[in-house]
C-alpha cells in the first residue's frame, strides 16, 4: 500500500500568516490614519491659538506641519509673524502710534526630541534641541508722536522672570539658529537701513528656565552667537562695519575680526555739505576682543561689566577744515565727563590699544598749506573706565597712558590722570619727548602756529599740566642746541620779508636751551578755554602758548614756575559756572517733580 506524501504549504501562504500580516497592514494604515488626523487636529489647534484673538497687533501663520508624536517632533515650514493692517488703521484713528514693528519670517523650525509626557502631565517643556534655518527680520524704529499716546516700553527684565516663571525647570538641550538675517531701519535714516546682520548664527546647549534665580531667571552659560557681518549707518556721512564677530559666553569672550568706521564720501564732497566745522575719520582695526564680558547684567540690568578690551593695530586718519565756522551751540566735554555721561552703567578694566597708527591733517584757513600730525607704533591704555557710584568709589582716578613715535622718529610717553568726582573735570597730564632733530615738527609748527626751524637738536622734552573745563596750566621744559627758528607769525608772506623777520626773530629767539645754566627757560602756561575748544583743541592752544614762552619770553624765575596756575576766576568762567550750577539745579527739580 503506498503512503501518499504530505506537502506543506509555505508560512506564508498560511491561514495565520495571512490574518497576522492583515492585521498588521491594518494597524499601520490605522496608524497612519490616526497620525494624519492627530497632526491635522494638532495643527488646526496650533492656528487656532494663534488667531483666535483678531485684536492682536500681529500675526502668526506657517505654510507646513508635520507632527511625529513617537519620534516627537515637529515642523514649521515657512513661518511668518506680521501686523495686521486693520489693527494699525484703527490705531491711526484714535491717535495711538506703535514706536516699533517688526516682520519675521523663517524657512524651517525643528523641534526634536519632545518629552509630551512631562509636558501634558507636568507642564514642563523638555525638548532635545530646536533648529530655526534662514530667519529675517525687518524692523522699523518710529519717532515717537506723543510719550503719553504711545506704547508703553516692555520691561525686558520682568517679562522674562514672567516667562521664567511659567515655564520652570523647563529644559533645551540645545537651541541653533543658522544663516539669519537683521535689518533694522530707522526714522532719523530714512532710504537706508540702519542697522544691518548678515549672516546671523547662534547656538546654545543645556537653556534651563529657572524662577528661583533673583537675577537671571536663564542659563546663558553656553550661548555662542557668529555674526559675518554687521553694518550700521551712523550718519548721512558715516558708516560701521564690523566682519566676523564671535561671542562665546563659556570663556566670557567677544571678537572681532575686523572693524571699520568709514566715511560715504570723499574728504571735498564731505567738507562741502557741512555747515560748521566737523572731522573727516576713517577708523580701521584689524582684531578686537574683549574679555571678561557679563552677558547677563547686560541683559537683565542694562549694564556694561567687561575686564578688557584689546584692539590690534588700530589706523585712524583725522582731517579738519578749519576754514569753516566753529558751531558754538554745540557743546564738546572731556573724556571723564563723556563716560559719566553715558546713559547705562558702565564699569571696564582696561581699554587696550597696539601698534596703531594715528593721522591728523589740518586745512588752515587762508592757507594752501595744511599742518599735519602723526603717532606711529602707537600704544595705548586706558584703566577703570565706569560710572557707578560703587565703582568710583574703588576706583575714583581714570588713567591714560600713551607711548608712539611723533612724527615717526621721536619717542612721546604721556600719562592723563582724570579726576571722576570732580565736577570740573579736573585731570594732570605729564609727557616726555626723547631727542631728535627739532625740525621733524615743521609738518605741525609752520602751518598751525607760523613757526619754522631749520636747524637744531633736540635733547629732550618735559611736559607738566594740571587743568580742568575752565583752564589748564603748567610748564613746558625743552632741552636743545644750535637752532635756527624762523617766527613767521599768523600769515606766511614774501621770501624777502620772510628773511627780515626770520633776521629779526632769530635775534631775540633763543639758539640753545640747557638745563642748569643762567639762561635757561622753563615756558610757562596759564591758557583759558574757550566753550568751542575740544580737550585736543585745548591741550594744543595750551602747549603753543608754552612753546612760544620758551622760544621767545622773558626769563621766568623759580617763583613765577612755583607759582603758575589759575589765580582768579574770568568773568567767562564763572558765567559758565552759574549756566551750569542753574541747568543742574533745573534737572534735579523736573526729576524730583516726575518721581
Amino acid at each position: 500500500m503506498r503512503v501518499q506524501k504530505v506537502v506543506k504549504k509555505p508560512f506564508y501562504k498560511r491561514i495565520w500568516f495571512v490574518l497576522l500580516a492583515s492585521l498588521l497592514v491594518l494597524l499601520v494604515l490605522a496608524f497612519i490614519i490616526v497620525k494624519a488626523q492627530l497632526s491635522h487636529f494638532v495643527e488646526q489647534e496650533i492656528r487656532y491659538q494663534l488667531t483666535k484673538n483678531p485684536q492682536r497687533l500681529y500675526s502668526i501663520d506657517f505654510e507646513k506641519f508635520r507632527f511625529h508624536p513617537l519620534k516627537g517632533e515637529i515642523l514649521l515650514k515657512n513661518a511668518s509673524v506680521a501686523p495686521r493692517q486693520h489693527i494699525l488703521d484703527s490705531l491711526k484713528a484714535i491717535n495711538l502710534h506703535p514706536n516699533s514693528l517688526a516682520q519675521v519670517s523663517v524657512k524651517d523650525i525643528h523641534l526634536y526630541g519632545i518629552d509630551f509626557k512631562s509636558l501634558l502631565l507636568e507642564r514642563i517643556v523638555m525638548i532635545k534641541s530646536v533648529e530655526v534655518d534662514k530667519p529675517e527680520i525687518d524692523l522699523d524704529l518710529f519717532q515717537k508722536i506723543d510719550s503719553s499716546k504711545t506704547d508703553s516700553t516692555i520691561d525686558l527684565k520682568q517679562s522674562l522672570h514672567e516667562l521664567s516663571s511659567v515655564l520652570h525647570n523647563s529644559t533645551i538641550e540645545g537651541i541653533s539658529i543658522k544663516e539669519g538675517r537683521v535689518s533694522v531701519n530707522h526714522w532719523k535714516h530714512p532710504g537706508e537701513v540702519w542697522l544691518s546682520l548678515q549672516n546671523f548664527n547662534l547656538s546654545i546647549s543645556d537653556f534651563k528656565f529657572d524662577s528661583s534665580g533673583s537675577n537671571y531667571p536663564m542659563n546663558l552659560e553656553q550661548l555662542n552667537i557668529k555674526v559675518g557681518e554687521i553694518t550700521n549707518n551712523t550718519s548721512p556721512f558715516h558708516s560701521i562695519q564690523i566682519r566676523d564677530v564671535e561671542l562665546n559666553n563659556r570663556d566670557s569672550t567677544l571678537q572681532i575680526g575686523e572693524f571699520s568706521y568709514l566715511p560715504k564720501t570723499k574728504k571735498d564732497e564731505f567738507f562741502k555739505a557741512q555747515t560748521f566745522q566737523k572731522p573727516w575719520i576713517t577708523v580701521r582695526t584689524k582684531k578686537m576682543k574683549v574679555s571678561g564680558f557679563n552677558l547677563n547684567p547686560l541683559l537683565y540690568d542694562q549694564k556694561i561689566e567687561i575686564e578688557k578690551i584689546k584692539i590690534e593695530e588700530p589706523r585712524i586718519d583725522i582731517h579738519m577744515n578749519k576754514n569753516l565756522p566753529i558751531d558754538f551751540k554745540k557743546k564738546r566735554v572731556f573724556l571723564s565727563r563723556l563716560v559719566r555721561n553715558i546713559p547705562i552703567d558702565v564699569e571696564v578694566g582696561l581699554l587696550e590699544l597696539g601698534n596703531g597708527h594715528l593721522a591728523y591733517e589740518q586745512q588752515n584757513p587762508g592757507k594752501n598749506k595744511t599742518g599735519t600730525l602723526t603717532l606711529g607704533n602707537f600704544f595705548a591704555s586706558l584703566f577703570h573706565i565706569g560710572n557707578t557710584p560703587t565703582y568710583l568709589k574703588k576706583h575714583p582716578t581714570m588713567e591714560l597712558t600713551v607711548q608712539a613715535q611723533l612724527f615717526e622718529k621721536i619717542t612721546l610717553r604721556g600719562n592723563v590722570a582724570f579726576d571722576m568726582h570732580s565736577e570740573n573735570d579736573a585731570f594732570n597730564l605729564v609727557a616726555k619727548l626723547s631727542s631728535g632733530k627739532m625740525k621733524t615738527f615743521n609738518s605741525m609748527l609752520l602751518p598751525m602756529a607760523g613757526v619754522n626751524i631749520e636747524e637744531g637738536k633736540l635733547n629732550n622734552g618735559h611736559i607738566k599740566l594740571r587743568g580742568n573745563k575752565y583752564r589748564m596750566w603748567g610748564t613746558l621744559e625743552l632741552d636743545y642746541k644750535d637752532a635756527k627758528i624762523e617766527f613767521l607769525g599768523k600769515e606766511q608772506t614774501t621770501s624777502f620779508k620772510n628773511q627780515l623777520i626770520s633776521f629779526a626773530a632769530n635775534t631775540v629767539i633763543r639758539s640753545s636751551n640747557k638745563p642748569n645754566t643762567s639762561g635757561y627757560q622753563v615756558g610757562l602756561m596759564n591758557f583759558e578755554k574757550k566753550p568751542e575748544y575740544s580737550f585736543v583743541s585745548f591741550l594744543w592752544n595750551t602747549i603753543q602758548e608754552g612753546l612760544f614762552d620758551v622760544l621767545i619770553g622773558s626769563h621766568n624765575s623759580p617763583n613765577d614756575i612755583k607759582n603758575i596756575g589759575p589765580k582768579h576766576q574770568t568773568h567767562h568762567m564763572k558765567k559758565q559756572e552759574q549756566v551750569e550750577k542753574k541747568s543742574l539745579r533745573k534737572k534735579a527739580k523736573t526729576k524730583r517733580r516726575n518721581s
